[in-house]
């Protein structure tokens, strides 16, 4: 038994669960130790009280709050009303607690839930549902709840028999802005219902919606003794490797195709960046990779990260911040490698806290170049981050051959379109670095060559930042970026209709300036003097406007001079208005 397990069971609660919720406990998901979490912080529900809790990642929050809520929710008896409504900030995290959420009620008769979230289902039909139906719970992200408030009188109504509110990854709802939002669904609310907030920090903001929402609430602030001070569990092992920017990518394949039977997270900073090495692991790891990033739509998504769940094998699922929080991958994973520092600090433990989650053990390592490392980034993370000591980590690995990452390029230009659109967004990226004194432009423009060489790129695209600067350690393909072509039809036909499209523009206006060109001398010298004529008139019209506005301030300073001298008593009254009046 792992320390993040508790030596309390779920049958010794007191108050106790719901005899049907410890049935399904026990029999259906075969829990039967609470986590320390869920051992301090479930009870306190179960008295009726408000809860702020503060817990590392992957520490069995989710359950710390839906087994309370499910026995409120079963112990009132009474149905048709909306019985408690979970506050997630993204998408992935509401889905996944909705998967959690159904695990139960699947076993208990006739209860509903609703997941209300933006690019499943469109806001009318969402309010629709809401207005003809009663769920008994509501599972939402912060912006679609609040929408539907707005729009729906008979929604407001129906909020008033909520029993709870769960506001789940507290700091991540206000660190993206929801404030306002999360201020308004409480405004709705009863204020006799009871809260919780749960965050894996209590920064500022946190604490100020603690005085907004909660009343009275029991604080709890679960971490393992030995890492009081630290932010990550003590199943999680952190590593780190120093890594030359040339050879990242060799770097990553030779740790993958050692790793064939595990479940590996690889963290990029770009969703482009996931685009085109997606593409190019697939060629060179020879077992499943998997995509997931920002731009793809809400049903992709879910699609992905469910195809990397259910593969009984090993997968790797290629990423950004986007799952960097919040979201629980069923099965586990059993490596986190960050391929680039995140550019937000947090989302370091974040991203790492995919792994070694409710008890299991894991890894995270992270790849930091050279100068990176100069410039203590591990240090910062220490004390920044309160990530304790890491382990260097040293493999031998086998050198890329330039060309074999080409390769994939050249069998598909859409996949030189991804590389040509993944280096600049990776520069971006780099540069917004909140660490700039670690992550330095400079570096970074200095080894500009390794990195385009460690991408495999055919050519050097154009970046403001290369303008008039020389850079070393890479040289642009000879093939004929015209030659290439696409291997997917419908890719090619999509694009050979927009290239046609983009001649037909630029002929046409070829064609209207060569008529303008040919256009008789009269009819041009015509055209030419209405235009002078025109700005003549604009011209004049400004004169006249700013030799009014002069003769104006002159009138108010004369008055003023006027009045400066009846005040010093040079004029007289009648001297005055005489003055004023002429």
């Amino acid at each position: 038994m792992t320390s993040t397990l508790s030596s309390k069971k779920f049958s010794e609660l007191k108050p106790s669960l719901n005899p049907k919720l410890l049935s399904i406990l026990a029999e259906v998901e075969k829990f039967e130790f609470m986590t320390t979490v869920q051992e301090y912080t479930i009870p306190i529900f179960l008295q009726n009280k408000d809860v702020m809790c503060e817990a590392v990642t992957g520490s069995g929050k989710t359950l710390a709050f839906l087994l309370p809520a499910l026995h409120k929710m079963i112990s009132s008896g009474s149905k048709e009303k909306i019985s408690f409504i979970v506050v997630s900030p993204t998408r992935e995290l509401a889905q996944q607690t909705h998967r959690v959420l159904m695990r139960f009620l699947d076993k208990l008769e006739s209860y509903t839930a609703m997941t209300c979230i933006g690019g499943v289902t469109k806001i009318q039909e969402d309010m629709e549902t809401l207005e003809t139906s009663t769920p008994d719970v509501i599972i939402a992200t912060p912006g679609r709840i609040d929408d539907l408030i707005k729009r729906s009188d008979i929604l407001k109504a129906k909020l008033k028999t909520v029993e709870m509110l769960i506001i789940d990854e507290a700091d991540q709802i206000l660190d993206i802005g929801f404030e306002k939002a999360i201020n308004f669904i409480l405004s709705n609310l009863p204020k006799q219902r009871r809260t919780g907030l749960f965050s894996a920090t209590l920064n500022e903001n946190v604490l100020r919606l603690k005085k907004a929402g909660l009343r009275n609430p029991h604080s709890v602030s679960v971490k393992e003794k030995a890492r009081e001070n630290l932010s990550t569990p003590q199943e999680l092992k952190l590593l780190f490797s120093v890594v030359e920017p040339r050879h990242k990518l060799s770097y990553l394949v030779s740790l993958l195709k050692k790793r064939r039977t595990s479940k590996t997270v690889v963290y990029f900073l770009t969703s482009d960046q996931v685009d085109y090495f997606h593409q190019v692991l697939r060629q060179l790891v020879n077992y499943p990779v998997i995509k997931c990033h920002g731009k793809k739509n809400q049903k992709l998504r879910s699609k992905a990260v469910k195809e990397f769940t259910d593969r009984p094998g090993g997968a790797v699922l290629v990423t950004t911040d986007l799952l960097c929080r919040g979201v629980d991958i069923s099965g586990g994973v059993d490596y986190v490698i960050q391929f680039d520092p995140p550019t937000f600090a947090p989302n370091f433990v974040h991203r790492a806290g995919r792994t070694a989650r409710a008890g299991q053990t894991g890894e995270n390592l992270v790849f930091i170049t050279p100068s990176e490392h100069e410039q203590n980034y591990l240090e910062f993370l220490k004390l920044n981050q309160k990530v304790g000591d890491m382990e260097e980590f040293k493999e031998e690995f086998e050198i890329l051959d330039l060309e074999k990452v080409r390769q994939t390029q050249l069998k598909d230009k859409r996949n030189f379109e991804y590389a040509q659109r993944a280096f600049p967004s990776f520069v971006c990226a780099y540069k917004a670095h909140e660490c700039k004194y670690i992550f330095r432009e400079k570096e970074l423009i200095k080894s500009i060559g390794d990195y385009a060489h460690m991408f495999g790129l055919l050519k050097m695209p154009r970046m403001a930042e290369l303008k008039n600067k020389e850079y070393t350690g890479f040289t642009n393909s000879d093939v004929d970026i015209g030659t290439l072509e696409y291997k997917d039809k419908s890719v090619r036909v999509q694009r050979a209709m927009k290239e046609e499209e983009r001649l037909e523009k630029r002929n046409k206006e070829i064609e209207r300036k060569k008529k303008e060109k040919n256009k008789a001398w009269s009819d041009q010298k015509a055209a030419k003097d209405k235009k002078a004529e025109k700005r003549a008139r604009k011209a004049k019209k400004k004169e006249l406007i700013a030799a009014d506005f002069e003769k104006d301030m002159k009138e108010l300073n004369d008055d003023y001079q006027v009045m400066k001298k009846r005040k010093k008593g040079l004029i007289t009254e009648e001297e005055l208005e005489d003055k004023l009046c002429c």
